[in-house]
């Protein structure tokens, strides 16, 4: 989807930049993420159910 009227905008790319702010990183990622599953059982039936996940 496109907007032939939209403006054009030059976005910074912040991630690539220095980091000049002194503070240690020690562990990155995402923790106790909740996100909703439908599985299916030994039955074949579907369940709702709500998975939790960690990424790093």
């Amino acid at each position: 989807m496109s907007d032939d009227n939209a403006p054009e905008i030059d976005l910074v790319d912040i991630q690539s930049g220095a980091d000049d702010r002194g503070i240690p990183l020690r562990q990155v990622g995402v923790t106790k993420l909740r996100y909703p599953l439908t599985v299916w059982d030994r039955n074949e039936e579907r369940q709702q159910t709500v998975g939790t996940f960690k990424l790093t």
